[in-house]
């Protein structure tokens, strides 16, 4: 009987919650109170927390409204950020080919000019092309306008197919005073008129630079055949490692300078360098004949023209190279058929911001070029002079009284320690050839080995070819 009881008190409290619950919407809590009665498990307490009501269960949800937002907002966050990492990454893309520029070598077998043509210039031309073609296909490389009805877009796409053009006759002037802007202006059939056609062009001819700087480079890189790489293998260290320089590693590359079969293959590997060292040479002035052409006759004296005008004061009527060259405001004439079928004419006005860049760009290109080409004279005059050929082979010798004392200076050179007599009787012995890829192999190897290996190459040649050291 306490047991009803019990239960029936139990029932009449479930009743009453039950009462409140539907007064307050809480059906939900009605049902778990029932259940916990009956010692049952709940299936509807998920209801009771999900519920906003009036008795706290708003605290619970707001919280959960606000987790839910927070989570949200992080994964926007870390998708802005893939999305900025992917074009990062495609950025970087961009400039994969010159992480190999960079990177130093381990293996030196060229000197300071070339590497001067072939990695710091193929290095310049590639960052120009880089930047141009970031600026011309990522930005808004022209911009006109027009009073016509005409749809800007297209206008656009227009000028930039077709070419803008500036009125010679209005190239000179005050910029807001007697011309509204160099170059622009009413034009008569008369009139001469300058057309811009390269602007399309300029990333192509940049890499296109670049390439034809590297082709000595991989020229030389195929004719030298790792030679230098074998002779220095484990030698090009800074500091002397008696493991890999044992005595009869030197008894090898002794032996190997020694032998007379050699001689020829070390000349024509010399005389390829030079080879080389030419085309480095015709190359950089064929550059600026190049983009003489490209620019119709307009670059040679670009880079004097532009310091010549800097000169001049700040309200001059002279024609600036850089505007001439590359304006930054230019016409554009767009033809169109009317409703009638007449033909209607645009005339419209053009802003290219790419030419701010491109006047910077192949103003350093100018000097860079210049600058090659007197570097380039001189180490081929310094080739010439240094070269050796002996005169049963050959008698086009320049500075002949000269050759010999040349080489034992470039020998001594590449170890400061040699003695004259030492240098003097390798000389006499070895040929160019055999004298040049010495000079490589100092490169790369550490000047201990280097005297050693010297040394040993005068004794052993001393003993052979003269009876003593001399």
């Amino acid at each position: 009987m306490e047991t009803e009881r019990m239960r029936v008190c139990i029932s009449i409290d479930a009743y009453e919650a039950m009462r409140t619950a539907l007064q307050l919407n809480e059906l939900s809590r009605l049902f778990c109170l029932l259940h916990e009665s009956s010692s049952r498990p709940c299936h509807f307490q998920r209801d009771v927390t999900s519920q906003a009501g009036p008795i706290g269960t708003t605290n619970l949800s707001k919280k959960k409204k606000k987790k839910k937002k927070k989570k949200k907002k992080k994964k926007r966050k870390k998708k802005k950020k893939k999305k900025k990492q992917k074009q990062v990454g495609g950025m970087l893309e961009l400039f994969s080919p010159i992480k190999c520029l960079l990177q130093e070598e381990r293996i030196r077998i060229d000197n300071v000019v070339f590497r001067l043509h072939s990695r710091a210039t193929v290095l310049l031309f590639l960052v120009c092309a880089t930047l141009v073609t970031a600026k011309q296909f990522i930005g808004e490389p022209i911009s006109c306008i027009s009073d016509h009805s005409i749809d800007r877009t297209t206008l656009n796409a227009y000028c930039w197919i077709y070419s803008t053009f500036t009125v010679a006759r209005h190239l000179k002037g005050i910029p807001g005073r007697t011309v509204a802007s160099p170059g622009i202006g009413n034009a008569s059939q008369d009139d001469e008129l300058y057309y811009h056609r390269y602007y399309q062009w300029v990333c192509f001819i940049l890499g296109l630079q670049a390439i034809l700087f590297y082709v000595p480079r991989a020229l030389w890189g195929i004719w030298e055949r790792d030679t230098v790489a074998l002779l220095a293998r484990d030698l090009s260290t800074s500091f002397l490692d008696r493991d890999a320089w044992t005595e009869n590693r030197k008894r090898q590359l002794v032996d190997y300078f020694i032998e007379g079969d050699l001689r020829m293959t070390h000349n024509f590997y010399a005389l390829r360098y030079f080879l080389c060292e030419v085309f480095n040479f015709l190359n950089t002035i064929g550059q600026l004949y190049l983009l003489d052409l490209f620019f119709e006759g307009e670059f040679r004296h670009y880079g004097v023209a532009v310091l010549a005008f800097s000169k001049e004061k700040q309200y001059s009527d002279k024609i600036d190279p850089m505007t001439r060259l590359f304006p930054k405001v230019t016409k554009c004439t767009m033809h169109t058929f009317g409703s009638a079928g007449s033909t209607q004419i645009h005339d419209a006005l053009c802003v290219l911001s790419l030419n701010v860049m491109n006047e910077k760009v192949f103003f350093f290109i100018w000097f860079w070029l210049i600058f090659l080409t007197i570097l380039g004279f001189f180490a081929l005059f310094y080739s010439w002079i240094s070269s050796y050929f002996s005169i049963r082979y050959s008698c086009y010798r320049i500075i002949v009284f000269s050759q010999a004392r040349v080489r034992v200076y470039l020998l001594r050179a590449s170890m400061r320690t040699l003695a004259h007599a030492k240098a003097n009787t390798i000389v006499r012995v070895l040929t160019f050839g055999d004298c040049f890829l010495l000079h490589r192999l100092a490169q790369n190897v550490s000047p201990i080995i280097y005297r050693e290996l010297i040394d040993e190459l005068a004794i052993s040649l001393s003993t052979k070819h003269f009876k003593g050291l001399v």
